[in-house]
């Protein structure tokens, strides 16, 4: 670079309006002469695009990160086949721009310069940078390019277009919904659910569970039938056994005296008292959370007993549950606070019916009572993404 380009590059975008400072200046010319003219020049011709980035340091951190730049264009406008210096300096501001960045490298951990350029490509390709989703979704978090980057890896890892998730930006601002709710954990299944749970609209239910956290759809139906109906989950105690009465009546299990006379062992003296005294009467309801109670403090079910129980009404549990999905209300499409899970919760009083996405299929995950007093209606407004059941 030679003399007179140093001095027109420190007197754009070093000096600028602050008093001569001549050490700052020397440097300048020294450290600047390794550079070619034709950075020089592609610098300079975008010294006022450039400035914002700049904006706001002394001189001798400004010249820092001119000289920081002049080296980045020189060492890496050949990373992309064809780029010259000024593309390089082109990309590098529409990245600020759209990004709202400070700073003047592409090159940022972990993104590096091939995807880099993927993304500010695949953006201004579609001229995604235009729709009003991508600038929301910028201006709305913080480091969107690296939520976009690490977004882009789960679109990919799930075998969707990594393109979708501008347009899952595009749905959620259509929508005057919050496009900060898109991260690595929640975009794809926020895509998926836009189509399958979209916003207003006479849901129709699940077709199915999905295996929930069970890993597979039978364990999860058995899973739940333990847990809500007999109190009997092997790893998870239920909050308030009166929720079994309320299973037992609504699925008409029977459970007569001979029946438990002859599978509860030393626990029969215990519940005896609760049955009635021929050998074909069944418990009433009434009773139930009782002997469960009894039950669940002596041990739990005996395994023959359980095992009855879960042939005998497991299937009814989990086709009940997909039933009352159907005719649910007050359906919502929301996260958990850690935003880890996104969720289809719905309401069909008393009963809490809730779903996600297992890979691309909108799976019942859990269908229960929850204690008296809770607030099904308003249940997770906190974390809502949008409404599912029309108002």
């Amino acid at each position: 670079m030679d003399a007179a380009r140093a001095e027109n590059l420190y007197a754009k975008l070093v000096k600028q309006a602050e008093a001569e400072a001549s050490a700052v200046k020397t440097m300048s010319t020294k450290a600047w002469a390794r550079w070619t003219d034709a950075v020089a020049d592609a610098v300079y011709a975008r010294a006022n695009e450039i400035l914002p980035a700049i904006d706001g340091a002394d001189q001798t951190e400004r010249f820092k990160q001119v000289g920081s730049l002049l080296g980045a264009v020189d060492a890496e406008r050949a990373i992309v086949p064809g780029l010259d210096e000024a593309g390089y300096v082109t990309w590098l501001l529409r990245w600020n721009k759209w990004f709202r960045q400070k700073q003047v490298k592409l090159n940022l951990p972990p993104i590096g310069h091939q995807r880099s350029f993927e993304i500010l490509t695949e953006i201004h390709n579609a001229s995604w940078q235009k729709d009003a989703g991508f600038k929301a979704f910028c201006l709305a978090v913080s480091d969107a390019h690296r939520r976009i980057f690490d977004m882009r890896k789960a679109f990919a890892d799930a075998g969707l277009p990594q393109t979708d998730i501008y347009t899952a930006m595009h749905f959620l601002q259509q929508h005057a919904l919050p496009v900060d709710a898109l991260t690595d954990n929640t975009a794809t299944d926020l895509h998926h659910l836009s189509t399958k749970a979209p916003p207003l609209t006479a849901f129709g239910g699940y077709a199915d569970w999905g295996p929930g956290n069970h890993g597979s759809i039978p364990a999860n139906k058995e899973g739940h039938f333990l847990k809500h109906v007999l109190d009997a989950h092997p790893k998870e105690d239920l909050p308030w056994q009166g929720e079994c009465a309320i299973w037992w009546k609504a699925l008409d299990l029977k459970f007569t005296r001979e029946d438990a006379e002859g599978k509860l062992g030393a626990l029969w003296h215990k519940v005896m008292v609760h049955f009635p005294a021929e050998p074909k009467g069944q418990l009433p309801f009434d009773k139930v959370e009782a002997v469960i109670g009894v039950v669940k403090a002596g041990g739990g079910w005996p395994a023959l007993l359980k095992g009855q129980f879960v042939a005998s009404h497991a299937a009814a549990y989990a086709a009940f549950a997909l039933n009352l999905s159907r005719t649910m209300s007050h359906a919502i499409v929301h996260t958990y606070p850690t935003k880890a899970q996104v969720l289809v919760k719905g309401v069909k009083d008393p009963y809490y019916v809730g779903g996600r996405m297992e890979g691309s299929v909108l799976g019942l995950s859990t269908c229960f009572v929850p204690k008296p007093g809770t607030d099904l209606v308003n249940l997770h407004e906190a974390t809502k993404i949008w409404r599912v059941s029309p108002l």
